[in-house]
């Protein structure tokens, strides 16, 4: 009776005793972005009442630097014939404040702050009060998306590629990429007495529909400064919303979720921006970096990384036979060139369809305006249907296992791993088996020790050496019977006839006399 039973418990402590290994799961780190405001400056040289706003916006421009990208729309309201005047600013106005719709003659100045806040004119320090509180009011709204911007000009084409990252969900539709070619620092008085003229708008180059990647090219003029020139790049929604501002004057209000702001002046460029890599693999990435300043720069250099647990990246960058790793700061004189290098490496225990990025930026020492930035993305690849193993058969010598057959059309090989230890790691240490025949789905693995308990993994290798791995089993090994059938003490069956029998034979010799 207790040898039924103590079976029945190493049974029920083997069954209970199979494991599966839950894939380990890592919480990408959420991307940020600084939130950037989008000033739009309705005006005209001519306009008198235009000048507080215009110092107001020019100072606060100069205050926020790159937190706030102003653009200046020269418009016809005066009968002063203002040079910078284009179809392009007038249509952008009727987007906001239509004639047809709600006004019969429009004024100016009229400014919108991220295509939602109006405001009229005033003196310069009520504007200046004004729109720094709302400016500060837009900053307080979390950025919906980030934008990486790199311009370059060749000749008389400028070349502007946004990169478009989604950090949370605006929750409306009808999103657009705009683009706004700008030119700052224009020395013209106009009638108004503004010697300066900033951030004037030079073309307002067609929209596109949101994507994560938008470039877009354009033709330089020849009285247009390249040193002074810049671009904004900004998310915004076609959907309208008529708010009212006084009496029956109307206005259109289109959202802007996130903006950005920079002079063209130096460029990186990428043949790639995305790269997929198995676990543990590291994604190389080639940028070219140009000065196209007059003069020699000096630009600070960052790498912004937004990765799973375990990933991390480095840059090394390049000058003539000169190479530095992860400098912060860089030195390239006219048209000079500099080649970065960064190498995202993943982590091994990385699960398919992870990913990471990073944004490399360079920023001039001396005019924070001129600026530009790279998104670059790495995923890992996809790997093999992870599988399931079971236990099938014990000997004393051997163990049988079985597994799911893999369908995947790019499977390579099965891996049969084996160790004395819980948890194990498989490795070349641990392999017993390899398995090139896809239809295989068991195998008896002998040699073993009797009265062993073994544990197992299956691995699976796509043709991309991609690999999953099953659940881990574990089984033991059968005990030899002894002689008679019956496990025990060597000679214990045959001591114990003997001394039967001699107590018979005392028995018979005592009654039977």
């Amino acid at each position: 009776m207790k040898k039924p039973l103590i079976i029945c418990l190493i049974l029920m402590f083997c069954l209970s005793s199979f494991v599966i290994v839950n894939p380990v799961e890592c919480e990408n780190t959420k991307s940020s972005a600084q939130r950037v405001v989008l000033a739009q400056f309705f005006t005209n040289a001519g306009c008198d009442p235009c000048v507080g706003s215009t110092k107001a916006i020019s100072r606060l421009a100069d205050e926020y630097k790159t937190q706030l990208a102003v653009l200046e729309y020269h418009v016809n309201t005066t009968s002063y014939e203002d040079p910078f005047i284009i179809d392009d600013c007038e249509e952008t106005w009727d987007y906001y404040a239509p004639c047809d719709k709600f006004w019969e003659v429009k004024g100016t100045p009229d400014m919108f702050f991220d295509g939602v806040i109006e405001e009229g004119g005033g003196d310069e320090e009520d504007r200046y009060d004004t729109f720094k509180a709302d400016i500060e009011y837009e900053l307080g709204i979390e950025a919906y998306y980030n934008i990486c911007v790199t311009s370059e000009i060749n000749g008389n084409i400028g070349k502007v590629v946004a990169n478009i990252e989604k950090i949370k969900e605006p929750g409306v539709g009808n999103l657009k990429v705009k683009f706004v070619i700008f030119e700052d620092n224009i020395s013209f008085e106009g009638h108004n007495g503004i010697k300066i003229q900033r951030f004037v708008v030079r073309n307002a180059l067609p929209s596109s529909d949101l994507t994560s990647s938008v470039t877009k090219t354009f033709a330089i003029q020849n009285d247009w400064n390249q040193d002074e020139l810049g671009v904004v790049v900004y998310v915004q929604s076609d959907d309208t919303q008529a708010v009212e501002r006084t009496g029956t004057h109307y206005f259109y209000h289109h959202n802007i979720f996130q903006a950005s702001i920079c002079k063209f002046g130096v460029s990186l460029t990428s043949d790639e921006n995305s790269k997929d890599v198995g676990s543990g693999g590291t994604a190389t990435f080639d940028i070219n970096m140009k000065n196209m300043m007059s003069a020699t720069e000096t630009y600070g250099i960052s790498l912004e990384k937004t990765f799973p647990s375990g990933w991390d990246a480095s840059y090394t960058a390049c000058t003539g036979s000169m190479c530095y790793s992860n400098p912060s700061t860089i030195t390239l004189s006219l048209n000079e060139t500099a080649e970065i290098e960064i190498d995202v490496v993943s982590s091994a225990d990385s699960q398919p369809n992870d990913s990471g990025s990073v944004m490399l930026t360079v920023v001039s020492h001396t005019n924070p305006y001129v600026k530009s930035s790279i998104f670059l993305k790495t995923t890992i690849l996809s790997g093999p249907t992870q599988p399931t193993l079971t236990f099938k058969s014990a000997s004393a010598t051997s163990i049988t296992i079985s597994w799911s057959k893999n369908t995947d059309s790019n499977f390579n090989r099965y891996e049969i791993h084996m160790s004395t230890s819980y948890g194990f790691t498989p490795s070349n240490t641990t392999l017993v088996k390899t398995i090139t025949n896809q239809n295989t789905v068991s195998w008896e693995v002998t040699g073993l020790t009797e009265n062993t308990e073994y544990y197992f993994k299956l691995r699976v290798y796509d043709t991309n050496s991609q690999y999953s791995d099953s659940n881990e089993i574990n089984a033991k090994t059968s005990k030899t019977e002894t002689e008679g059938g019956r496990g025990g003490i060597p000679g214990f069956d045959a001591g114990m006839i003997i001394f039967a029998l001699g107590i018979i034979f005392m028995f018979r010799k005592r009654f039977f006399r």
